[in-house]
């Protein structure tokens, strides 16, 4: 997982997803300012809401720079307003 990582990673992008291994140390030092994207339909099947959002608030409160979107009535999909929410995060910290 990129979080454990001893390198530095330059971002992280996350889409209707959730952190499995919320354990002790699921972030390392390294990477605790690691720009993540995290976006999640309020309406997936898949992998409920809830858990993308404990994901974000258990990365938050460890440290790392998350900025969680939501999209309402998106199932377990994308979406444009995500899509372009994921471009323009990359554009963001490609640049710098």
């Amino acid at each position: 997982m990129m979080l454990q990582s001893n390198i530095k990673v330059g971002g992280i992008i996350g889409l209707s997803a959730y952190l499995p291994l919320a354990g002790e140390n699921f972030l390392s030092e390294q990477n605790k300012g690691t720009p993540i994207f995290l976006g999640h339909g309020d309406a997936d099947q898949v992998v409920f809401f809830l858990y993308g959002k404990q994901s974000a608030e258990k990365l938050s409160a460890a440290g790392a720079d998350v900025k969680f979107s939501t999209y309402p009535g998106m199932p377990h999909s994308a979406c444009a307003p995500e899509l372009l929410e994921v471009k323009e995060f990359i554009k963001k910290h490609l640049s710098e």
